[in-house]
C-alpha cells in the first residue's frame, strides 16, 4: 500500500490517457475525496470519460471497470494547471 503523510487529499493523474491508472489510483487511495486524471488528448479523455459512464464488469473486458464519482478526467497540459 502507498501511503503519505496527507492520506485524504486530492489524487492527481497526469498522463492518465483513458483512465486506466486513474482507476487504480482510485483503489490505492480509497480515502481521497478526489482523484483527478489529465491528459493532452481529448480523444483519450472522452473515451475514458464513456468507460466510467459505461462501468462494464464482465469478462470481455481488458479489465473490469468500477464506478467511483470521486474520479474525474480532464483535458490539459501538465504545466498549465492550476493546481497548488
Amino acid at each position: 500500500n502507498i501511503k503519505s503523510e496527507n492520506d485524504d487529499g486530492i489524487v492527481i493523474d497526469f498522463g492518465c490517457g483513458v483512465g486506466i491508472s486513474t482507476r487504480r489510483l482510485a483503489k490505492l487511495f480509497p480515502q481521497a475525496p478526489k482523484i483527478i486524471g489529465i491528459d493532452l488528448s481529448p480523444y483519450f479523455i472522452t473515451v475514458g470519460r464513456r468507460l466510467l459512464e459505461l462501468a462494464p464488469q464482465n469478462d470481455d473486458w481488458a479489465s473490469n471497470i468500477e464506478p467511483d464519482r470521486r474520479i474525474e478526467l480532464r483535458v490539459g497540459d501538465i504545466s498549465k494547471t492550476d493546481f497548488d
